[in-house]
């Protein structure tokens, strides 16, 4: 199969088992990517970050965010290692004061400014039930 009809067959949804795509963490990923289901487990990210001030749905919006920076790899690949929940919650301590998400923005923000690329793992607002 060419390049050509790859493309014509992924754009139809026409897509042969050894091209399929896994979602995971609300990230996609293709074949042949590692993805460790502890690490991205998003229950465990919010358990780590119970330590944390802030309401359920709050912590439930990190760690989403934190299971798709850490299925993203982009971690991985700076950093040299898997992101688990325990260093998320080493790195929030280091934060000022303040809440899950405030504290989980200021990590991101320096990890944005080291690597560059982070901003979109910032957590903007999040639904409180």
């Amino acid at each position: 199969m060419d390049r050509r009809e790859r493309g014509v067959r992924a754009r139809t949804g026409m897509v042969p088992a050894s091209h399929s795509e896994v979602r995971v963490g609300g990230t996609l990923f293709g074949p042949g990517r590692r993805v460790s289901r502890v690490t991205r487990s998003v229950d465990a990210f919010a358990d780590a970050l119970a330590v944390f001030p802030g309401s359920e749905a709050e912590r439930n919006a990190v760690a989403r965010i934190a299971a798709d920076l850490a299925a993203s790899g982009r971690y991985e690949r700076d950093a040299g290692h898997e992101l688990a929940p325990a260093e998320v919650v080493e790195h929030l301590r280091d934060a000022p004061e303040g809440r899950v998400a405030s504290r989980w923005n200021w990590w991101i923000g320096s990890l944005d400014l080291a690597y560059g690329g982070y901003g979109e793992f910032a957590v903007r607002r999040w639904r409180e039930r």
